[in-house]
C-alpha cells in the first residue's frame, strides 16, 4: 500500500522499485525515499536532506525522517498499523507514526537515498523540504514554544497504549525515555545520553541537546 498526495508526482519507477525492495520482507517493513523538490511550475529546485545514520527506534522517537508520500508498506506493516489504530487516538503525523511503529516492532525501514517522488514546494510553505534557513528557524521556534514536547507527549502516550508490539529492548527504551522527560536537569541529561537517542544531522543533534537541556523534549 502507498500514500499518495495529489499535488506530488511519482517518478516512473516509483511503484516497481518500491515493490522490489519489499518483496522479500516478511516482517513489518516500509520503503521510503528522499524527494526531488520542484516549485509551483514543476521546475526542479533541489533535493530533500540525505540521511546516513541507521533508521532505528532511538531515532524514530525524536525525528521523522521521510514523508508519507514516499512510503510503501508491506502486508505485515499494514496489519500492524491496523491493529493499533484508533480514531480516538490520532498520532501527530501518520508518516512519523509509521516510522515509530515499524522500527519499534523490530521491523525494517528501507531508506532510499535516491529520490522517487517530485515534491512540490509552495510559497509560504515554511516546513517544506526541511532544507531552507526559514524551515530550520521555524523548527527552532516550535521547539522553544513547546510544540515538540507536546508531540512527544502524544506519541509516548499512544505507544504506552500499544506497547505490547514493541520489542523488549524498545519497550525499555520507551519507558526510560518517558522517565527521563520527567526528571531533573542533570539526571535528564544523563538518562537521555544513556538511552542513546539521536537525530540524523549535526544541526538536528544540536537541537536535540538543546531540547533536553531546556526540558522541551
Amino acid at each position: 500500500a502507498c500514500f499518495c498526495d495529489q499535488d506530488d508526482i511519482w517518478m516512473h519507477d516509483k511503484l516497481s522499485y518500491s515493490i522490489s525492495q519489499l518483496s522479500s520482507k516478511m516482517c513489518p517493513s516500509v520503503y521510503t525515499a528522499r524527494t526531488s523538490l520542484i516549485d509551483e511550475t514543476g521546475k526542479l529546485i533541489g533535493k530533500s536532506q540525505e540521511f546516513n545514520k541507521p533508521t532505528t527506534f532511538r531515532n524514530a522517537l525524536v525525528q521523522s525522517i521521510a514523508g508519507g508520500n514516499t512510503m510503501m508498506l508491506n502486508a505485515a506493516a499494514i496489519k500492524l498499523i491496523n491493529s493499533v489504530f484508533s480514531v480516538d487516538d490520532y498520532p501527530v503525523s501518520h508518516d512519523w507514526w509509521i516510522y515509530i511503529l515499524i522500527s519499534g516492532s523490530g521491523g525494517e525501514i528501507v531508506y532510499d537515498k535516491c529520490p522517487k517522488v517530485f515534491y512540490r514546494q509552495h510559497k509560504g510553505n515554511l516546513i517544506g523540504s526541511n532544507n531552507s534557513f526559514a524551515a530550520r528557524a521555524y523548527r527552532i521556534k516550535l521547539l522553544l514554544s513547546g510544540h515538540y514536547k507536546l508531540w512527544n507527549d502524544i506519541n509516548s502516550g499512544l505507544l504506552l497504549k500499544c506497547s505490547h508490539f514493541l520489542t523488549s529492548e524498545n519497550k525499555k527504551i520507551l519507558h526510560d525515555f518517558i522517565s527521563a522527560r520527567q526528571t531533573t536537569l542533570f539526571k535528564r541529561i544523563y538518562l537521555m545520553k544513556k538511552i542513546g537517542l539521536y537525530r540524523q544531522t549535526w544541526l538536528g543533534g544540536l537541537t536535540l541537546k538543546l531540547s533536553i537541556f531546556l526540558n522541551k523534549i
